[in-house]
């Protein structure tokens, strides 16, 4: 309870620094860029438009997860109960080595955006998150297991319950992106920049997991919906080219999950930290 407390606190947390820090940081760098901008927009109109930005990342980062109810069904079995507060943990290949795996391996992370304002974008972003029951913890066991009621402690060992998402939780969001200048203009060499992003959007995991022994049909699922919040710092390097460091809360629901002889539900609170490398484009004219 103190955990999912917690990880709720960190997206009120989220959306409270963007609206604060935003306000303020637009107001310093309206101040930085033009102290007479008041005046200037009184006498020459708005502001030019200078055209659009599209820009992609790549990167690779790591979460944390809270524990959550798992609920699974088997009907023919007779079994259908629910395993409360279950540990995962992330799987990030990237700590053994980039190069050791393929190039989408370890779990890693993309994004898409079009400024289709000068600090306001969208942008479709996609986490390749890895979820996985930890072995051999404790948790407890309520409601029917061989069509009799059972509420009791049990251990989740390989033989009763080996459950991934490890080819992917996999979250796909589409952002609103706020931008706030902090330092020089967006696209130049030193300039800083954070962004505020929230996003809803939907869930593809890949199951793969063995109930009492026997192992699923793993494969790919259009499972749910989720959400999420990010802050993030950019920083242009050189020109176009940019490093993101980020931290992001996301909620995912998983339904009817496939399990052998039926099927599990879940939810996911994740936290996901990244570092993201990309470039920015601009593109239209001037008017």
């Amino acid at each position: 309870m103190q955990k999912l407390k917690a990880m709720k606190g960190f997206f009120l947390l989220a959306v409270s620094l963007a609206a604060y820090f935003g306000s303020l940081v637009q107001v310093r760098a309206s101040q930085a860029v033009n102290p007479d901008n008041s005046t200037a927009q009184a006498s020459t109109g708005p502001a030019q438009n200078m055209g659009h930005e599209l820009y992609l990342s790549w990167g690779y980062h790591t979460e944390s997860y809270l524990p959550v109810e798992l609920r699974l069904s088997q009907p023919s079995a007779g079994n259908n109960f629910t395993l409360h507060d279950v540990d995962f943990h992330d799987n990030k290949g990237w700590d053994q080595g980039l190069f050791s795996h393929s190039f989408t391996g370890p779990q890693y992370n993309f994004q898409i955006g079009y400024f289709f304002r000068k600090n306001t974008s969208f942008e479709v972003n996609f986490v390749h998150a890895k979820a996985i029951v930890t072995q051999n913890q404790t948790v407890r066991m309520a409601g029917t297991l061989n069509n009799q009621p059972v509420d009791t402690g049990v251990v989740l060992s390989e033989d009763v319950l080996k459950y991934q998402l490890n080819n992917g939780a996999n979250f796909a969001l589409f952002n609103i992106v706020q931008r706030f200048p902090l330092l020089r203009n967006p696209g130049q060499t030193g300039s800083v920049s954070v962004l505020a992003k929230a996003g809803i959007g939907f869930v593809v995991p890949h199951t793969d997991n063995t109930v009492f022994g026997v192992p699923n049909e793993q494969g790919f699922e259009f499972s749910g919906p989720d959400m999420g919040l990010e802050l993030a710092v950019r920083l242009h390097l050189y020109r176009a080219f940019f490093v993101e460091l980020c931290e992001k809360g996301v909620y995912a629901r998983y339904r009817n999950l496939n399990i052998n002889q039926g099927r599990a539900d879940q939810e996911l609170w994740a936290r996901v930290t990244s570092l993201s490398f990309g470039a920015s484009f601009k593109i239209g004219k001037k008017k």
